[in-house]
């Protein structure tokens, strides 16, 4: 027979937030009150418990109560150890919801006891109102609007916890970062209702102080501050902080950024942010070398050649240069130059030029002016305007001469610019061509939409699942499009397993599908799937659809990060695949 019972009761929370640790129960009268009622006899002996079983709880499992609890089989019977079981019990219920649950401890008055542990939940306990006080720098409404307590919901720590911490950072947002919130609770004009409140401390409003950067030997300490966009003066914004170190892990001059440490001069009214980082190797050279069997049994070379100078004299500017042969007689060279931050904002102006060659058939010379504006760390919109000039290479066709101008977006959400394990990009450009009347007195007038994207999904421990695709249309007044017009397909950048360039048309689309076994932070194994389509309309009419498969390898080497692809085309032999071979050298 049950001889004692002790009940253990957390009444109203109050205002001391007693959803996190129930107070302790207090010796009483009897049982009616929120106490202990033990005879002297039964808080000491010999007892021993002999089993611990609980009973009537709903929302918190057998096992998770029987933790918290913290008496079990063969531990003395003590008082004052189930009454501190009975607490956390009842901690553990508050947390989950239930903070006017109660705990009954009732046990044998016998040298062996069974310690059994009644609760009853108690989940109609409801939000009757909600109030923000000593709130003089942000309205009530406003504040209101961050967090989740609301009349009729039901009450758990959590969510006067997470309540508070909202409200803390719209503070941060607005210039005080210091500013504490404290939850309280008290009893409501309604059975079991309760009045939540959340009692505000502003403390000072601060400004923006000096940003102090650690780590930089060669960046100049100004080109780093500017991007994280902090400005000394400016009201003290939390976001602002947060958002630094994702713009700085953007910049390729820079391998990794701390998070950024804040000190608040009270008297002064300023914060400092101070932000340690560490510089990567800035300029590339990279080389690719491309072989292709050809079908009289000799093969064709290809290849390209590749310097970045980034970050240059530790101001953040990029040059850069390239060399390309598409195959025999066919090559292309391109200069580039970047300057950043134009009129003190985030916004870069860069000049690019273009000469293509291609045997005796043409040549090509283009120019560009791009602005670029950068909005956070993971947005760019590009505006370009150039011009071109097309020299026929035999025939009576005149030399034509156009502008065009190109507006691009680029959204770049991944988590490594070499070997991303995780994250999304997408591309998207749309540009206009005018070419200068012919004999004719023919303008050819043509359009480019271009749509690209590619996800990168985390399927196992050090395994990736990359998907990308990509789709072109170009539009044009005349029905014939000129080959250095028309858009292209095939090689090691898109459609692998073919030549360079194989494929020409008026819209193209490909598709990939790549399995990647990363074995270091620059170098992965890969097997690949590439499904590509194009189309031309005109004298020469074509459409076809082409399969591409193989695999590829980058690795970490002395000499650079060296990349192999090996792909093969439909109807292609072991022995007939396309094979590239790269370096990228940093420095």
């Amino acid at each position: 027979m049950l001889a004692h019972g002790v009940p253990f009761t957390c009444a109203l929370l109050a205002a001391a937030l007693a959803l996190l640790v129930c107070p302790a129960p207090a010796p009483a009268a009897g049982p009616a009150d929120a106490g202990v009622d033990v005879p002297v006899a039964g808080a000491t002996g010999d007892a021993v418990v002999t089993g611990v079983r609980v009973e009537g709880h709903q929302s918190v499992g057998t096992r998770e109560l029987l933790d918290a609890f913290g008496v079990s089989r063969g531990d003395p019977l003590d008082v004052t150890s189930l009454g501190a079981g009975a607490d956390a019990v009842l901690a553990l219920l508050a947390r989950s919801g239930s903070p006017f649950a109660t705990v009954r401890v009732d046990w044998d008055d016998d040298d062996r006891a069974e310690v059994v542990v009644t609760v009853h939940e108690r989940r109609d306990a409801r939000i009757e109102s909600v109030a923000i006080r000593g709130n003089a720098a942000i309205g009530s409404d406003d504040l209101l609007a961050v967090i989740a307590a609301r009349a009729g919901t039901p009450i758990t720590a959590g969510l006067l916890e997470g309540d508070a911490a909202a409200i803390a950072e719209r503070y941060a947002e607005r210039g005080y970062p210091l500013a504490r919130v404290r939850p309280t609770v008290s009893a409501g004009s309604v059975r079991e209702g309760l009045r939540v409140a959340y009692a505000v401390t502003e403390d000072a409003r601060v400004a923006f102080g000096n940003v102090l950067i650690s780590g930089n030997e060669r960046t100049r300490e100004h080109v780093i501050v500017r991007e994280t966009g902090i400005v000394s003066g400016e009201t003290y914004n939390a976001s602002v902080v947060e958002t630094a170190r994702p713009l700085l892990e953007r910049l390729p001059f820079l391998a990794s950024v701390a998070e950024p440490v804040v000190a608040v001069d009270r008297g002064g009214g300023t914060a400092d942010v101070g932000i340690e980082v560490v510089e990567a190797r800035a300029s590339r050279l990279s080389g690719v070398l491309g072989y292709a069997p050809g079908g009289d049994g000799e093969g064709e070379v290809t290849g390209s050649v590749d310097i970045d100078l980034g970050n240059i004299a530790g101001t953040g500017r990029r040059a850069a240069a390239s060399w390309e042969r598409v195959r025999e007689g066919h090559d292309r060279l391109a200069f580039e130059y970047t300057e950043p931050w134009v009129l003190g904002a985030p916004i870069d102006i860069g000049v690019r030029a273009e000469q293509v060659n291609r045997d005796t058939l043409y040549s090509t010379a283009e120019g560009d002016l791009l602005v670029t504006a950068r909005f956070g760390a993971d947005l760019r919109l590009t505006w370009s305007i150039g011009a071109e000039r097309y020299v026929p290479g035999t025939g009576d066709d005149p030399a034509t001469d156009g502008y065009r101008t190109a507006i691009a977006v680029e959204y770049d959400r991944t988590d490594h610019p070499l070997n991303p394990r995780r994250g999304v990009e997408i591309q998207g450009s749309l540009s206009y061509a005018n070419v200068d009347a012919d004999e004719d007195a023919t303008s050819q007038r043509t359009g480019v939409l271009s749509v690209s994207g590619a996800a990168y999904l985390p399927v196992r421990r050090a395994q990736v699942l990359a998907l990308a695709a990509r789709g072109e249309a170009l539009a044009s007044n005349r029905e014939d499009v000129p080959l250095h017009r028309q858009l292209v397909l095939g090689g090691a950048g898109d459609l692998r397993g073919y030549r360079e360039e194989q494929f020409h048309g008026t819209t193209t689309a490909l598709a990939t599908l790549e399995y990647r076994f990363i074995l270091g932070r620059n170098a992965r194994l890969a097997a690949f799937l590439d499904i590509g389509h194009y189309a031309r309309d005109g004298a020469n009419p074509a459409e076809d659809t082409k399969l591409g498969y193989g695999v590829g390898l980058r690795g970490e080497t002395r000499l650079g990060i060296i990349a192999v692809d090996y792909g093969l085309g439909e109807g292609d032999g072991f022995l007939d695949g396309k094979l590239h071979v790269g370096l990228i050298r940093e420095f």
